[in-house]
């Protein structure tokens, strides 16, 4: 097994290699693999989508939305008041952004963050000057810029 964006197996030794876990609605990029070693059709496959799950040795899948987990590769937040918002490039799965507390009993929830740009989350900051703009990037040198109040994204790019 060789797990990468589009993993791959082999049942000879390595002679030849098939595509794994490449359908189904599984996330690329494959982090990790558990076989059980008591059932080895059934398969737990940890990715930058979260976490799936198989039965028959890859050929359906079921992805575990009950583990809230992601990979952020940058965090930041701003100075707004009573509370103030976190903002995090996830891996995969655009910038979100959301408070640290809240009034509600049971705290922030789901329902509180927000996703402020596309593609691969990367660094993210507040303006300086208004925390309800959020400058995002993404792969390939992206820039959005997200206005909180208004709730519109826009791409945008230095004059050259």
């Amino acid at each position: 097994m060789r797990l990468n964006v589009g993993s791959t197996e082999s049942y000879d030794g390595g002679k030849t290699w098939r595509g794994y876990a490449g359908g189904g609605g599984v996330h690329s990029d494959h982090h990790a693999l558990w076989i059980n070693p008591d059932d080895p059709d059934h398969h737990v496959m940890g990715n930058d989508g979260g976490l799936d799950i198989t039965y028959d040795r890859g050929r359906s899948w079921y992805n575990n939305e009950n583990i809230v987990g992601a990979q952020f590769y940058a965090i930041s937040v701003d100075d707004q008041w009573p509370f103030y918002h976190v903002y995090g490039g996830l891996q995969d799965n655009q910038t979100w952004g959301g408070p640290n507390r809240t009034r509600n009993t049971f705290g922030p929830t789901n329902a509180d963050w927000v996703r402020m740009a596309g593609g691969d989350g990367f660094f993210n900051v507040t303006d300086k000057f208004d925390a309800n703009v959020v400058y995002a990037e993404s792969q390939n040198g992206g820039i959005q810029r997200y206005n909180a109040r208004t709730g519109q994204t826009k791409g945008i790019k230095p004059l050259a």
